[in-house]
C-alpha cells in the first residue's frame, strides 16, 4: 500500500494543489517558498491522527489567505488516496474502500473549519461518500516518522524521557516478553549499589542527623526507582568507542560528536525501528518524512545516506518523502523520483519526457517520436551534475554554450545594475546541446512543463571556416587587407547554423522560452556592439583599452586600420574593425576570464564606455519579468 494521490485545499500558501506520488521514493525540490514543507505537513496531518501525542495541529493561521484582499478561507480540506492494497489491507480498511474499475483504492478526506475564538473543528470521512466514517482506531494503520529541517538529533538521542533509541529497544522488549528480565537485571545491579559502603555510610549519617533534630522521626531507607520500563531503556545511550580502549564500553559522548554523524546515527535508529515494525505487521503503512537530509552532511556523505535510503525503502508498505535544496542529491536522483513544487503546482520532472510525440517537435527537419524524446532524456541525465541541477531551484534560466558566456554574462549583469543571485537566475552551460534542457520547459501540456522563464543565448555560427589559419589576425592585415575583405564578404553571405531553426522549433510556441541569437559568435557580437559610428570614440571604449593593455602590438595594427577609415564609420568599416578586434582576442576561456575581471575592476568606467550587446540585454529583460 502506498499514498498515491493527495489534494490540498486552502492550507497555508496552497489554495489548490493536486499531487501524485511514487510508491517508493519522492524527492520534493524547488526554490524557497514553494510549499515543500507545507506538503510534508499535509501528509503528517493524516499520519498524526493515530498518534496519542499530536505533533502537529491546525491553527487559524494555517488557513489560506488571499494576499490581495487579506481575507482567509474558512475550510481546509485534504484528501488522500492509497493504492496497491493487499487483500489483508482491504479487509482492515474496508470502510475506506472506493470501488474502481481499474483498481480499488482507500480514500480519506479530512477537513478543518475555522471557528471564532476556538480551535478549528476537525472532521473526516472515509470511502466514496461524505458521512461514512471509519473508526478512529483504524488511523493507527497510518504510521510515520518525521525528521524536521530544524531537528536536534543529538538532544533526541540523549533525552532521558522520550527518545527514538529507547522506543526501538522497548518495542523489542515487548515483542520478546522480556520486560521482567530487564527489571531483574536492574534490580540486582541496584542491590549491589545500595550495599556499597559509600551509600550505607551516607544513609547512616542522614539518620543520625534526623535523630538529633527530632528523635521521634523514623529512619529513612534508600532505593532506586526502577518500576517503569521507559526509564530503564531511555538511559541507554549511544556513544563512539575509542579505537584502542583500555576500558570496555567507553568512548566519546554524542555531544562530542559532529552534528552530521549524529544525524546519521538518528536516521539509522529510525530505520531500525521502521524495519522492525514492518516485519511485525503487514497491514500498516509507514511513511518516512525527512526534510533536508543534507543537513550537516558533506556531499559524499549525502550520497551515502541517499543510497542507503533507496536500499531500505524496498517494502511495499514503506514510502519515503524528502524535501531538499541539495544539488548533490538532485543530480544523483532519477528524474521520475524528482517532484518540483511551483506555487500551486506539483510536477514530476520525469513526466516532461513522457508521451511528447503528439506535440510534433522538429529537429533537423525530422519530427521527433517518443524514442527520440527518450534519447534526449538520457542525454539530460548524463549532463546533469551538481552545478546544472541548480536550475531546478532557480526562478529563471540562461542556457548558454560555454564558460565564456557564463563568465561574461555575470559581469554584464553587474554593468546593468543587477545580480543574478538577487533575481534567482541560474546560468547553465549546455555546449550546444540545448534540446534536452528545453524539453523540461517547452511542453504545451502544463503537467509536463516546468514553468520557468528561459533565455537561450547562442551564435548563428555563419561561415565556420573563419577559424582557419588563413584568417588569423596577422593574415588579415597583409596585402592591403585582402583577407580581411574576403572574410567580411564570406561572413556577410554565410548561412546561419541549422541550430537556430531547431531551437525555434523547440520553443514550441511557448512564451516562457525566448531564443536570442548573436551574429557570427558571442565574441564577435561583443566587439561589433562596441564599434560605434564615430571613429574618435573608439579610443575611450573599454574593450579597446583592454586590448591595448593586453597586446599593444596588435592594438597598433588595429589603430592603423582605423586611421584609414572615415570619421563617421560606414557599416562595412564598423564590421571590419570588429573583425580585427575579434581576431586579436586570446582564446575564448582566457579572454572571458580576463575581460570579465577587467570590467568588474573598472565597473564605473565600463558603465560609461562599454556596450552590452543588445541581444544579451533582451535576454536579461525576458528573465527579469515577474510573471509568466
Amino acid at each position: 500500500m502506498f499514498l498515491s494521490k493527495m489534494t490540498i485545499e486552502n492550507f497555508r500558501g496552497i489554495s489548490l494543489m493536486s499531487l501524485s506520488f511514487n510508491k517508493d521514493i519522492n524527492i520534493l525540490i524547488g526554490e524557497n517558498g514553494s510549499y515543500k514543507s507545507t506538503i510534508i505537513d499535509a501528509i503528517r496531518l493524516l499520519y498524526n491522527l493515530g498518534e496519542p501525542l499530536k505533533e502537529i495541529i491546525i491553527r487559524n493561521e494555517d488557513f489560506n489567505t488571499d494576499l490581495a484582499t487579506g481575507e482567509s478561507k474558512n475550510t481546509i480540506a485534504i484528501s488522500y488516496e492509497f493504492r496497491g492494497l493487499t487483500e489483508e489491507q482491504k479487509g482492515a480498511l474496508y470502510e475506506y474502500l472506493v470501488i474502481d474499475p481499474h483498481e480499488d483504492y482507500a480514500h480519506i478526506k479530512i477537513s478543518f473549519d475555522k471557528r471564532k475564538d476556538k480551535h478549528p473543528k476537525f472532521d473526516y470521512y472515509t470511502g466514496a461518500y461524505p458521512g461514512q466514517k471509519a473508526s478512529v482506531n483504524t488511523f493507527e494503520i497510518f504510521q510515520h516518522y518525521y525528521l524536521g529541517a530544524l531537528r536536534d538529533s543529538t538532544s533526541d538521542l540523549l533525552s532521558v524521557k522520550r527518545n527514538m533509541l529507547g522506543r526501538v529497544i522497548k518495542r523489542n522488549i515487548e515483542t520478546n516478553n522480556s520486560e521482567q528480565e530487564f527489571k531483574g537485571i536492574i534490580s540486582r545491579a541496584n542491590s549491589e549499589l545500595l550495599q556499597r559502603t559509600e551509600v550505607s555510610t551516607t544513609k547512616s549519617n542522614i539518620n543520625t542527623n534526623l535523630t538529633k533534630i527530632y528523635s521521634t522521626l523514623s529512619p529513612i531507607g534508600l532505593h532506586i526507582e526502577q518500576s517503569r520500563l521507559d526509564f530503564i531503556v531511555n538511559v541507554i545511550k549511544p556513544y563512539l568507542p575509542f579505537k584502542a580502549s583500555l576500558e570496555a564500553d567507553s568512548g566519546l559522548n554524542l555531544f562530542q560528536n559532529s552534528l552530521g554523524y549524529n544525524n546519521i546515527i538518528y536516521i539509522a535508529t529510525v530505520l531500525s525501528d521502521m524495519n522492525d515494525r514492518v516485519e511485525k505487521d503487514s497491514t500498516i503503512h509507514h511513511a518516512l518524512l525527512i526534510e533536508e537530509p543534507e543537513a550537516h552532511l558533506h556531499p559524499q556523505l549525502q550520497l551515502n545516506l541517499y543510497n542507503f535510503l533507496k536500499e531500505q525503502i524496498c517494502n511495499d508498505n514503506c514510502q519515503l518523502f524528502i524535501t531538499t535544496h541539495s544539488p548533490t542529491l538532485t543530480s544523483k536522483s532519477e528524474l521520475e523520483k524528482l517532484f518540483i513544487t511551483e506555487s500551486n503546482s506539483f510536477k514530476c520532472v520525469g513526466d516532461c519526457f513522457v508521451d511528447r510525440e503528439n506535440e510534433k517537435l522538429v529537429q533537423n527537419k525530422k519530427t521527433l517520436n517518443n524514442d527520440d524524446i527518450k534519447s534526449k532524456r538520457k542525454m539530460l541525465e548524463r549532463y546533469i551534475d551538481v552545478t546544472k541541477s541548480q536550475m531546478f531551484y532557480a526562478k529563471s534560466l540562461f542556457l548558454v554554450e560555454g564558460i565564456s558566456e557564463e563568465l561574461l554574462l555575470f559581469a554584464f549583469s553587474k554593468l546593468e545594475n543587477f545580480r543574478f543571485e538577487e533575481l534567482d537566475i541560474e546560468v547553465i552551460q549546455t555546449g550546444t546541446s540545448f534540446y534536452p534542457f528545453l524539453l523540461l520547459f517547452n511542453s504545451t501540456n502544463p503537467a509536463k512543463k516546468i514553468n520557468k522563464r528561459v533565455s537561450v543565448i547562442t551564435d548563428d555560427d555563419r561561415f565556420t571556416a573563419s577559424k582557419n589559419s588563413e584568417y588569423s589576425f596577422y593574415k588579415l592585415i597583409e596585402n592591403n587587407y585582402s583577407k580581411l575583405n574576403e572574410l567580411y564578404d564570406n561572413i556577410k553571405e554565410g548561412e546561419i547554423s541549422t541550430r537556430i531553426g531547431n531551437l525555434n522549433n523547440y520553443k514550441n510556441k511557448q512564451e516562457n522560452i525566448q531564443i536570442f541569437v548573436g551574429f557570427k559568435t558571442f565574441e564577435f557580437e561583443l566587439t561589433i556592439s562596441n564599434v560605434g559610428r564615430l571613429k574618435n570614440d573608439l579610443q575611450n571604449n573599454c574593450l579597446f583599452q583592454f586590448i591595448k593593455e593586453l597586446d599593444n602590438e596588435k592594438f597598433e595594427f588595429i589603430q592603423a586600420y582605423i586611421d584609414l577609415c572615415d570619421d563617421v564609420l560606414t557599416e562595412e568599416q564598423q564590421k571590419k574593425i570588429a573583425l580585427l578586434v575579434w581576431k586579436s582576442l586570446p582564446g575564448k576561456s582566457e579572454f572571458s576570464q580576463d575581460f570579465s575581471e577587467y570590467l568588474l575592476n573598472n565597473i564605473a568606467y565600463a558603465r560609461l564606455n562599454f556596450q552590452v550587446p543588445s541581444y544579451i540585454k533582451m535576454g536579461f529583460e525576458h528573465l527579469k519579468k515577474e510573471t509568466l
